[in-house]
């Protein structure tokens, strides 16, 4: 079951905060997101997020990420996204996240944190860029001068992340 941006950008952030890191941002927030979302399509054919990721200029975007985090500009994020409901006539507050009994995503989550988390966002921003990633090749369709609302499409990311898998499964056979 996909869940919203936020709940992943929750978990990233709670697990940027019990490593004390220091430059949880905006950008590494969308890529890490962005990375994830990729990894869970191209391992299990499943996206991560219910939203589309937008090929924007600078990058992968997520919207609902940007609209959150963009007051933040280039500085820390210091504190988890919240949403409001109103159940019931009265209005709650909370803060989504990935399910603890939803251990495949919580596992998935933790691996990109691992393997991307101690990378900047400028490293991360460079991952999404290269040549051949699914960002490049709708850019490229562009000739890298991206209108507003590109969407990349996800069966386009997990085409890309299930090469990386079968690359990354054969090596370790």
């Amino acid at each position: 079951m996909p869940y919203s941006p936020l709940a992943i950008a929750n978990t990233f952030f709670d697990l940027s905060t019990s490593d004390g890191r220091q430059d949880f941002t905006h950008m590494k927030v969308q890529k890490l997101v962005y990375i994830a979302h990729g990894w869970s399509l191209g391992i299990r054919s499943e996206p991560l997020i219910n939203e589309p990721v937008m090929a924007w200029k600078y990058g992968p975007v997520i919207d609902t990420l940007w609209r959150e985090f963009r007051d933040y500009g280039k500085n820390v994020i210091r504190a988890a996204a919240s949403v409001y409901s109103a159940d019931d006539g009265t209005f709650s507050r909370h803060e989504p996240h990935v399910r603890s009994e939803d251990m495949w995503y919580c596992e998935l989550v933790n691996a990109v944190w691992t393997k991307y988390g101690r990378l900047s966002a400028t490293q991360l921003s460079r991952l999404t860029h290269e040549s051949g990633t699914p960002w490049y090749m709708v850019a490229k369709q562009f000739k890298f001068e991206l209108p507003k609302n590109v969407i990349i499409p996800n069966d386009l990311i997990q085409e890309h992340y299930a090469e990386k898998w079968r690359i990354m499964t054969s090596a370790n056979q």
